[in-house]
């Protein structure tokens, strides 16, 4: 699904499996709706911001950081510590698996396995290596 397009510079994709299912929306931005509707506003206002600017920038003062190989996290400075995990294609889109309110130092496991399934799967359907 693609969410946010701003200016010709990036997206960010909350990625949809071939059969419609967004993990994404389900597990993240569902319940947030639901229960911190001022955070959500916050996430999106801070994710136009972010698309404005281009990747290279995040990239230079951290907000996009490469966790492992494919994997990439994406920082929302927040009243909370918002971050997706995903998968960064060139400089034009990057494509969410999870999101969470970051409330340890370091991501806890379960984030990091779970968009890794979903980075195989993501690959798998793309036909990317």
């Amino acid at each position: 699904m693609r969410l946010i397009k701003m200016n010709n510079k990036w997206n960010i994709d909350f990625w949809e499996k071939n059969d419609g299912k967004c993990y994404l929306i389900k597990e993240f931005i569902e319940p947030l709706k639901k229960n911190n509707k001022v955070l959500l506003k916050n996430l999106f206002s801070r994710m136009d911001r972010y698309v404005g600017r281009p990747m290279d920038d995040l990239i230079l003062i951290n907000d996009l950081e490469k966790i492992d190989n494919d994997l990439w996290e994406l920082k929302f400075h927040t009243q909370n510590e918002i971050r997706f995990l995903g998968y960064k294609e060139g400089i034009l889109v990057f494509y969410a698996f999870c999101g969470f309110i970051k409330k340890d130092q370091r991501i806890r496991n379960y984030y990091i396995e779970s968009a890794k399934k979903r980075l195989i799967e993501f690959k798998k359907e793309k036909n990317i290596k």
